[in-house]
């Protein structure tokens, strides 16, 4: 099963590639994702224990859905455009990123994250773990951040910031073809929050993003301009990205070292990459046999974090924000995979949509999620610097679509607001004069 659904999920792949005439495009990159985990997972590898093929059906539907969102937002519709009043015309619209913003938020976030790199430090000369760390960190310790008020700041404000700090640095450093104060300060806030969290997947993140962003700007410059493009994508960014995969492999090695038997890199590759299979199946089994619905809770969840968030302090209670709520906490139980090895949390962007609406909800929710794909990317070809922004923004979930659906999440979701105020925009009137209107 897994081998035939790896196989449909390739050639889903291509045809997005012949469709769109790009590899890069999302359909391919999120089918050539999953196919990969589908024919890992199929050889388990190590003695990976035993699952049904429940999983890879629901692969498949999230897959014929996630298809049918993006071919049908590829479908040319006639526009229909009633307006009540006329629209005054302000002439050429551009985006541009508002430097002094931005250079002041990001210094912010580094002295932020400066203090609790500081305290984690401090923490870690007592001889405590990194994996502890990295739990102390997302549970809001007052270990970590040595207060209440430091942990809800991190949360809806400072985390958001980082999430958005990725695709602005990546187009900003794009535009300019050279380092400055921001793109500084972006690399030694990457640095503190991996520190801090000792996380990997967001230093994928910026990988992917620096590729897919260099690919995207690369469209339609002229040969001089071009040229110039790839000089600095050898000078710069290659050498990073060789140097922020160093980065996972000794973080990689770090988290393992305390272990009693650690394992290797390419063991621990295999297992983040295939684990998803067993504890999705695990998950959907408790889900069944509890009879869960969310109906679209899970769906929205990180909105609706922010929303309750308020909503408890005048006694709000929502049920199904609760049961949500649980039903994330029991996907972070440990589950065996291994002999001797136990996982959680990875269950996959099919799994949120499963909990809403069952089958239909995975079609449903993984066509909508191929539409909006589809959209950003329509747009990147229109030099929209707001589109590309967003797009790499929504990159950030496909990379993490085999861990779970990222939009359970606040700060992600908040991370969008910020690229909405960094990213302003501006009118060309005809006479050349410019009209910042924010």
């Amino acid at each position: 099963m897994a081998l035939v659904v790896g196989l449909c999920l390739c050639l889903l792949g291509l045809l997005g590639a012949y469709i769109n005439k790009k590899w890069y495009n999302p359909m391919t990159l999120f089918c050539g994702l999953w196919s990969f985990i589908c024919v890992l997972s199929s050889f388990r590898l190590y003695g990976m224990y035993t699952f049904s093929n429940r999983p890879y059906i629901i692969i498949l539907i999230g897959f014929i859905g996630f298809c049918f969102g993006y071919l049908a937002c590829l479908i040319k519709r006639r526009k229909i455009i009633i307006r009540f009043w006329r629209k005054k015309d302000y002439g050429r619209c551009e985006y541009f990123i508002d430097e002094k913003l931005l250079l002041i938020c990001s210094a912010i976030t580094t002295f932020f994250y400066a203090i609790i790199t500081v305290r984690v430090l401090s923490i870690m000369s007592t001889g405590l773990s990194a994996s502890a760390i990295r739990g102390l960190y997302f549970e809001a310790s007052d270990m970590t951040y040595g207060s209440a008020l430091f942990a809800q700041i991190s949360a809806f404000i400072i985390n958001p910031m980082m999430f958005a700090l990725i695709p602005v640095n990546v187009i900003y450093f794009l535009q300019k073809m050279r380092l400055n104060i921001i793109n500084i300060l972006f690399l030694i806030n990457l640095a503190l929050y991996c520190t801090i969290t000792f996380g990997r997947i967001i230093i994928v993140n910026t990988i992917v993003s620096l590729i897919i962003g260099t690919l995207i700007m690369g469209l339609s410059l002229e040969k001089e301009v071009k040229r110039k493009l790839i000089r600095t994508f050898i000078k710069y960014i290659l050498p990073f990205c060789v140097i922020l995969f160093v980065v996972i492999y000794n973080i990689s090695n770090m988290r393992q070292s305390e272990k009693s038997d650690p394992i290797l890199f390419g063991e621990q590759f295999y297992s983040y990459l295939t684990v998803v299979i067993p504890l999705m199946d695990n998950n959907l089994a408790y889900i069944d046999n509890n009879q869960y619905s969310t109906y679209g809770v899970i769906f929205l969840k990180g909105i609706l974090n922010f929303l309750m968030a308020f909503g408890r302090k005048f006694g709000i209670r929502f049920p199904l924000f609760e049961q949500a709520s649980s039903i994330i906490i029991h996907t972070e139980e440990y589950v065996p995979v291994f002999p001797g090895r136990v996982y959680n949390a990875f269950v996959s962007i099919f799994f949120a949509f499963y909990v809403d609406f069952r089958e239909f909800g995975v079609f449903l929710g993984s066509a909508f999620y191929g539409w909006i794909m589809c959209k950003y990317f329509k747009e990147i070809h229109t030099k929209n610097i707001k589109a590309i922004a967003i797009y790499l923004w929504l990159m950030q979930s496909l990379v993490k679509s085999f861990f779970r659906w990222e939009f359970v999440r606040m700060d992600y979701c908040l991370a969008f607001i910020w690229l909405m105020i960094w990213i302003r925009k501006k009118y060309i009137l005809s006479d050349n004069t410019q009209i910042d209107i924010g």
